[in-house]
């Protein structure tokens, strides 16, 4: 596929969790494919955006160093233990003068690179916040519009994202995929054993 989202519009892959559940550095787990699960879902990212900003904890020297290793630019976020919504906070105030953003989660590397490319579009075409659909249910990566820039720097709790898409509810674009991997997350090694045959 080629990439036809340069730097008007970045991707912002969410990488500085604990890994609380999962037992021990799950990002860095390998996948059958030899693949570190933390760095599938940078490379679908890469596939069709030119600007990706993964945003990482300041305990991850390991994932740090392998991201700069894959190309894509890397920030460090002091405030991890805050959770997503200050994560992605971080990765909005470091790419400021985006068009929009793609949020992306570092443990749902299922996603498809045609999921990504939809939602893309859809921001390139004027929407406020577009999200995925599978059978009826919403899932990642979720699509906010540079008009949202304000309110998505504010964020600071662990939902994430989620208070925005309640307020602009009217205005949230439902893209319909047939794509699994968007309700996909990998939280415990179980999770990895039941979704393998995604890989």
């Amino acid at each position: 596929m080629t990439k036809v989202y340069g730097k008007e519009l970045t991707a912002v892959l969410l990488a500085a969790g604990q890994s609380r559940r999962f037992g021990s550095a799950k990002l860095l787990h390998k996948l059958a494919n030899r693949m570190p699960l933390g760095l599938l879902a940078a490379q679908k990212l890469q596939a069709v955006f030119e600007q990706v900003l993964v945003v990482v904890n300041h305990e991850s020297a390991e994932l740090n160093q392998l991201y700069q290793n894959l190309g894509v630019e890397v920030v460090v976020n002091l405030q991890a233990d805050q959770g997503l919504g200050a994560s992605l906070a971080t990765g909005i105030a470091h790419s400021a003068d985006s068009e929009g953003w793609l949020i992306s989660l570092a443990d749902m590397p299922f996603i498809q690179t045609e999921t990504l490319q939809t939602l893309a579009t859809a921001l390139k075409h004027g929407a406020l916040i577009a999200a995925p659909t599978y059978e009826g249910k919403r899932g990642h990566p979720v699509g906010f519009a540079q008009a949202l820039k304000a309110e998505l720097l504010q964020l600071n709790q662990d939902i994430g994202a989620s208070q925005l898409l309640k307020r602009y509810a009217d205005q949230l674009l439902l893209l319909p995929t047939q794509d699994a991997g968007i309700l996909q997350d990998i939280d415990t090694p179980e999770d990895l054993t039941r979704l393998a045959s995604l890989i």
